[in-house]
């Protein structure tokens, strides 16, 4: 978190949740290859944490525990001590020649870590269908851990495919030179990839080419932190909304997914390395508000530039929708158990979901009101009604809105037998 003011730094600190009294726990463990040999050497460390139970305020990365590491002795064995019993961990593991590994939710009270690092060898694979590269820090230093995910590629003559095609590996972690390896299904791909790093902005870059032979270099910056606060009708601060910050759609080739962070007991935030002089939607989340009643609606703004605050944020909740309805099925039969029904934001990328009962009702709250909204169900050989008002057949979903006079609106979802 270089680069933030000293004021905000000690703020931060300050508000680091744990008293020394409830510090204390050794994570040990142990580190073998894929064959259970033991690796000496290798470089275990917290990279992010986050509360056992319930949300909280505090950035992943932002924990006192987050950075310690440990190496592995001439038996593979390591202990970080003195971990917070609150917290779950994300411990990344790596060592020279194999690849990283990330291990999430980790609970030091549930005893020893042990870790198995496949082998990579280099020398096996195809440079043809190779993207190398590494990942640096606003200084240029090597940034450890991060990761590099493909979310799509085109080929030369205008062909596409998701990240997920066949022959695409789906991540990437850098070593401790920074450095990663990512395979594609052919050379002379142009990738799209996320890339992320704890402490860092995340970054979308568009042109990886697989098969060049050179090296990428992809520079992170610091990104901008977002203050403010969340407060109720009455203009009183609410805790524990989870505040979701979403890069608008209109330049998707920089598209980096959504942040999030939890309100403190005074309806507070401060979420860091938020991208830098980009459009962001920043909202509540629906589930995180539904139990008070209340939603809010989202607020456009621009960040600041690299290493400031985006201050001064103010989000009021104001009551929600509840959303009530029921499915039925062409062709008379029960709607299966267990059958999901999801509503979104339409520009926000917030979700919440319900179970529909055994009669096909469903009932969703936390709704807000005056805004575009997806609902969308499937079953496996239905389809929605071609007929239903909203329809996004392409998408199948149904756009609805919450008119604020309408605190209880309804939506019923015929779907039809597939061949109909």
């Amino acid at each position: 978190m270089t680069g933030l003011p000293l004021l905000f730094l000690g703020l931060l600190i300050a508000a680091a949740p744990g008293s020394a009294a409830e510090r204390g726990i050794d994570l040990a463990g142990t580190v073998t290859d894929a064959g259970g040999h033991l690796l000496p050497g290798a470089t275990v460390y917290v990279y992010t944490a986050g509360p056992r139970q319930g949300t909280s305020a505090f950035c992943p990365s932002c924990y006192v525990d987050c950075g310690k590491r440990q190496t592995t002795d001439a038996r593979g064995r390591f202990r970080l001590p003195a971990l917070d019993r609150s917290l779950l961990f994300r411990v990344l593991t790596m060592r020279e020649g194999f690849e990283p590994v990330f291990t999430p939710n980790v609970d030091p009270l549930q005893g020893e870590l042990r870790v198995a690092l496949p082998k990579r060898d280099l020398s096996r694979e195809d440079p043809q269908r190779l993207v190398t590269g590494r990942v640096l820090d606003p200084e240029g230093r090597p940034v450890a851990g991060a990761t590099v995910e493909p979310l799509g590629y085109r080929t030369v003559d205008g062909g596409g495919d998701s990240g997920e095609s066949p022959g695409m590996e789906a991540l990437a972690i850098t070593d401790g030179r920074g450095e990663f390896h990512l395979r594609a299904p052919e050379p002379g791909l142009f990738i799209s990839a996320l890339v992320q790093a704890r402490d860092l902005s995340p970054r979308m870059v568009t042109a990886l080419v697989s098969g060049t032979g050179r090296r990428e270099e992809i520079r992170l910056s610091e990104g901008t932190t977002l203050t403010g606060v969340v407060r109720d009708p009455a203009g009183r601060g609410v805790p524990g909304a989870v505040v979701h910050v979403a890069p608008t759609l209109d330049r998707s080739g920089t598209f980096t997914r959504w942040q999030e962070i939890a309100t403190g007991l005074d309806g507070r935030f401060a979420l860091p390395n938020v991208p830098a002089d980009r459009e962001v939607l920043v909202s509540a989340r629906m589930d995180s508000l539904r139990e008070a009643g209340l939603a809010t609606s989202h607020q456009a703004l621009m960040t600041g530039p690299d290493g400031t605050a985006t201050e001064g944020i103010e989000l009021t909740a104001h009551p929600a929708a509840e959303l009530t309805g029921r499915v039925t099925l062409g062709d008379g039969r029960p709607v299966p158990p267990g059958t999901r029904i999801s509503i979104a934001r339409a520009e926000t990328w917030d979700t919440q979901q319900a179970t529909v009962g055994p009669e096909g009702r469903f009932q969703i709250r936390g709704v807000p009101v005056d805004e575009d909204l997806e609902v969308s169900l499937q079953v496996p050989g239905y389809h929605i009604a071609g007929s239903t008002p909203g329809l996004d057949a392409h998408r199948r979903l149904v756009r609805i809105c919450a008119p604020a006079g309408q605190p209880n609106p309804t939506l019923s979802l015929a779907l039809e037998p597939d061949g109909r």
